[in-house]
This record gives C-alpha cells, sequence and structure tokens, in this order.
C-alpha cells in the first residue's frame, strides 16, 4: 500500500506539470460525499470559472481545472487526474482529485496549494514547500466552442508556428471530414467518444506544390491518421495521439 501511495503522489507531482500538488494521500473513505457539506468561503465568488495554463515543453498544450457553485470541481486536459471538489480554507485551496493510473484502481486524493492572489483574469499559487515556484492561470473567458462548430485553422504542429491555409472541418451529420493540407484537398469519415477522436478513410487529391508546402501537408495527412484523442479548450483544438500533442488549431467561422 505505502508504495501504491507513493507511485501516485509521484505522479500527481509532475504528470500535471503547471498544477503544483504539494499535499496528497489515499483517504481511504468516501471522501467526496463527505465533502459536499463544506461551505464554500463567502470571498470565493472570484474563483468560479475555468482556469487554465500552458504546460512547460509541451507545444502549447494546456490543462487546468474548473471551479463551480457548491464545490463542485472539473478536470481541464487531466486525463490521469479527475477533478471532483473544491473549497477554501484562508488562503488555502483543496481539491479533491480522483487518480486513474493505467489500470491501478481509481485512489481519491487530496490536492492542497497556497492562493498568492487571484483576480478576474489571473490566479497565482505556489505548493506548500518552501522555494515552490509559482504557478499563473488564466481564466478562460469564453467557452469552449464545439467541434462541429467551427472551421479549425491550423496554427501550431510540433510545437513550432505554422503559417498556413491548411484547416479541418468535422460536418454536423454523418460523421464526415473535410480539410485543406496547404496544397491538397483531403475529406474522409471521423468519429468520437468522450474525449477520443478517430479520422479514417481517408481521400485527398493529387496535386503537387513546393517541397515546403508539401512537407507540411504530408506530416499533417500523418498527423490527423495517428490521432486518438483530442482536447478543445475556448477556440484551441488540440490533435493528440495518447499523451502527444501533433496540431493544434484555432477556431473560424464556417
Amino acid at each position: 500500500m505505502k508504495n501504491i501511495i507513493g507511485v501516485l503522489f509521484f505522479a500527481l507531482m509532475f504528470m500535471s506539470a503547471c498544477n503544483n500538488a504539494s499535499q496528497s494521500k489515499n483517504e481511504g473513505k468516501d471522501t467526496i460525499a463527505m465533502v459536499k457539506a463544506e461551505k464554500v468561503n463567502p470571498d470565493a465568488g472570484k474563483y468560479l470559472g475555468a482556469w487554465i495554463c500552458q504546460k512547460p515543453g509541451k507545444g502549447g498544450q494546456v490543462e487546468g481545472f474548473t471551479l463551480k457553485e457548491d464545490s463542485i470541481a472539473e478536470s481541464i486536459n487531466t486525463p490521469t487526474l479527475d477533478y471532483k471538489k473544491w473549497w477554501l480554507t484562508g488562503d488555502t485551496l483543496v481539491f479533491v482529485i480522483e487518480s486513474n493510473m493505467g489500470n491501478a484502481p481509481a485512489t481519491t486524493l487530496h490536492d492542497t496549494i497556497i492562493v498568492l492572489k487571484v483576480n478576474n483574469d489571473s490566479l497565482v499559487t505556489a505548493a506548500i514547500q518552501k522555494g515552490s515556484a509559482r504557478t499563473t492561470y488564466r481564466k478562460q473567458n469564453m467557452p469552449n466552442v464545439v467541434l462541429t462548430a467551427a472551421n479549425w485553422k491550423l496554427t501550431r504542429m510540433d510545437g513550432a508556428l505554422i503559417s498556413d491555409s491548411a484547416y479541418i472541418q468535422f460536418d454536423t451529420t454523418g460523421f464526415k471530414f473535410t480539410g485543406f493540407g496547404g496544397c491538397n484537398f483531403i475529406r474522409g469519415n471521423y468519429r468520437t467518444g468522450i474525449a477520443s477522436l478517430r479520422m479514417s478513410h481517408l481521400a485527398s487529391t493529387k496535386k503537387m506544390c513546393t517541397p515546403e508546402i508539401n512537407g507540411v501537408e504530408t506530416k499533417l495527412f500523418a498527423y490527423i491518421q495517428s490521432t486518438n484523442n483530442y482536447f478543445i479548450v475556448g477556440d484551441e483544438l488540440q490533435l493528440r495521439e495518447g499523451s502527444k500533442t501533433l496540431a493544434i488549431f484555432k477556431a473560424a467561422g464556417k
């Protein structure tokens, strides 16, 4: 049991790069039910909303959490850490999180961080350990764009900015997608789950362009076929393979 707790604590500390986990343990009881009776600090209204930050070295990938009324918390782009509840104790922000590490049983954890600053735009936190680095979250002031509601323009790939006309668009009916790689048009089928996304039966035109454009397009089309999950944060779509971000798109009007 001690080994399992140690592994989960390590995962909580390092898998969420921009959330400085500080105190976590296996509660061994229905902590989530117990916390339902907790009263949120009267000043907690300014904490409500979705808070995100970029993960260092992850090509623009973001993660964070949503804080709702009645102590309800939700995860943003943290597949192995499912935020459930939150509350304030002075300047301390406490989370109840379910950790799901592969085939291991789900485990309930506490994560406690210190709030250094909070306003309408930013939330600055640090772990309890002395000398811990600060983490700055920005408030997500717009709702997530629905996958089928936008023409998604390619902006980043392999962590590098892309200045190109490539895009992808998902049909609202029939589970078809269309796109443009910068030189050729593409189409195919797609299917989605809660966070999963698979694109198949790809077909494209066969026009030849400059080596630079063809290089970007070839890689993009390969990434589309490799995608198995996705994140949407505000107006940004991330195509991913496992935990790796392949390409990032920005929503534009259809």
